[in-house]
Protein backbone atom coordinates (compact mmCIF):
# COMPACT_ATOMS: atom_id res chain seq x y z
CA UNK A 1 0.00 0.00 0.00
CA UNK A 2 2.74 2.45 0.96
CA UNK A 3 4.79 1.65 -2.14
CA UNK A 4 1.77 2.34 -4.36
CA UNK A 5 1.31 5.71 -2.65
CA UNK A 6 4.97 6.61 -3.19
CA UNK A 7 4.70 5.59 -6.85
CA UNK A 8 1.64 7.81 -7.30
CA UNK A 9 3.50 10.66 -5.61
CA UNK A 10 6.44 10.25 -7.99
CA UNK A 11 4.04 10.17 -10.95
CA UNK A 12 2.41 13.40 -9.76
CA UNK A 13 5.79 15.12 -9.35
CA UNK A 14 6.76 13.92 -12.81
CA UNK A 15 3.60 15.42 -14.32
CA UNK A 16 4.21 18.74 -12.55
CA UNK A 17 7.67 18.92 -14.12
CA UNK A 18 6.44 17.88 -17.57
CA UNK A 19 3.66 20.47 -17.49
CA UNK A 20 6.03 23.35 -16.75
CA UNK A 21 9.60 22.17 -17.31
CA UNK A 22 11.50 25.28 -16.23
CA UNK A 23 14.11 25.79 -13.54
CA UNK A 24 11.64 27.77 -11.39
CA UNK A 25 9.40 24.72 -11.03
CA UNK A 26 12.40 22.54 -10.23
CA UNK A 27 13.66 25.01 -7.62
CA UNK A 28 10.25 25.22 -5.98
CA UNK A 29 9.94 21.43 -5.73
CA UNK A 30 13.49 21.05 -4.42
CA UNK A 31 12.76 23.56 -1.65
CA UNK A 32 9.94 21.27 -0.51
CA UNK A 33 12.35 18.34 -0.14
CA UNK A 34 15.23 20.20 1.55
CA UNK A 35 14.09 19.81 5.17
CA UNK A 36 14.06 16.03 4.76
CA UNK A 37 17.59 15.52 3.39
CA UNK A 38 18.99 15.56 6.93
CA UNK A 39 16.01 13.97 8.69
CA UNK A 40 16.71 11.52 11.50
CA UNK A 41 14.20 9.14 9.90
CA UNK A 42 15.90 7.10 7.18
CA UNK A 43 12.75 6.64 5.12
CA UNK A 44 12.25 10.42 4.97
CA UNK A 45 15.81 10.96 3.75
CA UNK A 46 15.42 8.25 1.15
CA UNK A 47 12.10 9.56 -0.16
CA UNK A 48 13.40 13.13 -0.34
CA UNK A 49 16.54 12.12 -2.23
CA UNK A 50 14.57 9.78 -4.52
CA UNK A 51 12.07 12.54 -5.29
CA UNK A 52 14.93 14.94 -6.02
CA UNK A 53 16.47 12.41 -8.37
CA UNK A 54 13.13 12.01 -10.14
CA UNK A 55 12.75 15.79 -10.50
CA UNK A 56 16.22 16.18 -12.01
CA UNK A 57 15.94 13.31 -14.47
CA UNK A 58 12.49 14.33 -15.71
CA UNK A 59 13.59 17.96 -15.97
CA UNK A 60 16.68 16.90 -17.95
CA UNK A 61 14.48 15.15 -20.51
CA UNK A 62 11.71 17.78 -20.76
CA UNK A 63 13.32 21.14 -19.96
CA UNK A 64 12.30 24.07 -22.09
CA UNK A 65 14.52 26.77 -20.61
CA UNK A 66 18.00 25.76 -21.72
CA UNK A 67 19.17 25.64 -25.30
CA UNK A 68 22.05 24.43 -27.39
CA UNK A 69 24.63 27.18 -27.83
CA UNK A 70 23.22 29.41 -25.08
CA UNK A 71 25.23 29.25 -21.87
CA UNK A 72 23.68 29.96 -18.50
CA UNK A 73 23.90 28.64 -14.96
CA UNK A 74 21.91 25.87 -13.30
CA UNK A 75 20.75 27.81 -10.24
CA UNK A 76 19.98 24.97 -7.81
CA UNK A 77 23.38 23.32 -8.31
CA UNK A 78 25.21 24.78 -5.31
CA UNK A 79 22.32 24.09 -2.95
CA UNK A 80 21.95 20.52 -4.17
CA UNK A 81 25.66 19.80 -3.86
CA UNK A 82 25.84 21.33 -0.38
CA UNK A 83 22.96 19.20 0.87
CA UNK A 84 23.47 15.95 -1.01
CA UNK A 85 27.22 15.36 -1.11
CA UNK A 86 27.19 14.67 2.67
CA UNK A 87 24.37 12.15 2.05
CA UNK A 88 26.87 10.11 0.02
CA UNK A 89 28.21 8.99 3.40
CA UNK A 90 24.73 8.30 4.84
CA UNK A 91 24.11 5.40 7.19
CA UNK A 92 21.55 3.92 4.77
CA UNK A 93 22.94 2.31 1.65
CA UNK A 94 19.91 3.26 -0.48
CA UNK A 95 20.27 6.93 0.51
CA UNK A 96 23.98 6.86 -0.39
CA UNK A 97 23.26 5.44 -3.83
CA UNK A 98 20.34 7.80 -4.54
CA UNK A 99 22.36 10.81 -3.34
CA UNK A 100 25.25 9.90 -5.62
CA UNK A 101 22.94 9.52 -8.60
CA UNK A 102 21.32 12.86 -7.74
CA UNK A 103 24.72 14.55 -7.62
CA UNK A 104 25.54 12.95 -10.97
CA UNK A 105 22.36 14.36 -12.55
CA UNK A 106 23.07 17.76 -10.99
CA UNK A 107 26.41 17.78 -12.80
CA UNK A 108 24.74 16.59 -16.03
CA UNK A 109 22.30 19.50 -15.84
CA UNK A 110 25.11 21.95 -15.15
CA UNK A 111 26.84 20.57 -18.26
CA UNK A 112 23.86 21.14 -20.57
CA UNK A 113 23.32 24.57 -19.03
CA UNK A 114 26.70 25.50 -20.51
CA UNK A 115 24.95 25.37 -23.88
CA UNK A 116 25.97 21.83 -24.80
CA UNK A 117 23.80 19.04 -26.20
CA UNK A 118 21.83 16.78 -23.86
CA UNK A 119 23.39 13.67 -25.34
CA UNK A 120 26.95 14.94 -24.81
CA UNK A 121 28.51 13.72 -21.59
CA UNK A 122 31.18 15.66 -19.74
CA UNK A 123 34.38 13.61 -19.99
CA UNK A 124 35.43 14.61 -16.48
CA UNK A 125 32.18 13.35 -14.96
CA UNK A 126 32.26 10.19 -12.88
CA UNK A 127 30.32 7.01 -13.67
CA UNK A 128 27.80 6.54 -10.82
CA UNK A 129 27.80 2.74 -11.01
CA UNK A 130 31.59 2.51 -10.88
CA UNK A 131 31.71 5.08 -8.05
CA UNK A 132 29.17 3.07 -6.04
CA UNK A 133 31.12 -0.14 -6.54
CA UNK A 134 34.46 1.46 -5.67
CA UNK A 135 33.58 3.80 -2.79
CA UNK A 136 30.10 3.24 -1.38
CA UNK A 137 29.49 -0.47 -1.00
CA UNK A 138 26.15 -2.25 -1.07
CA UNK A 139 25.21 -2.86 2.54
CA UNK A 140 25.14 -1.38 6.00
CA UNK A 141 26.98 1.61 7.35
CA UNK A 142 29.91 3.03 5.50
CA UNK A 143 33.23 2.89 7.35
CA UNK A 144 34.59 6.27 8.39
CA UNK A 145 37.67 6.14 6.18
CA UNK A 146 35.67 5.05 3.14
CA UNK A 147 33.12 7.81 3.64
CA UNK A 148 35.87 10.44 3.92
CA UNK A 149 37.48 9.08 0.78
CA UNK A 150 34.16 9.18 -1.12
CA UNK A 151 33.46 12.77 -0.08
CA UNK A 152 37.04 13.80 -0.97
CA UNK A 153 36.70 12.24 -4.42
CA UNK A 154 33.39 14.08 -4.87
CA UNK A 155 35.03 17.36 -3.79
CA UNK A 156 37.76 16.80 -6.36
CA UNK A 157 35.12 16.22 -9.06
CA UNK A 158 33.25 19.41 -8.16
CA UNK A 159 36.48 21.46 -8.30
CA UNK A 160 37.14 20.54 -11.94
Amino acid sequence: MMEATVNQYHAAVEQIIKKKAVVGTVTHLLKLFQPYYASTAGHERLRAVDATLRVLTVYFEHATDFALGRASEFGPMSSLLARLVPRIADSLCAVRHAALRTVYWTFRLAHVYKGLARDSVDGTLFDPTAFINEYLGDEGKLEGMLSRKAVKVMADVSNL
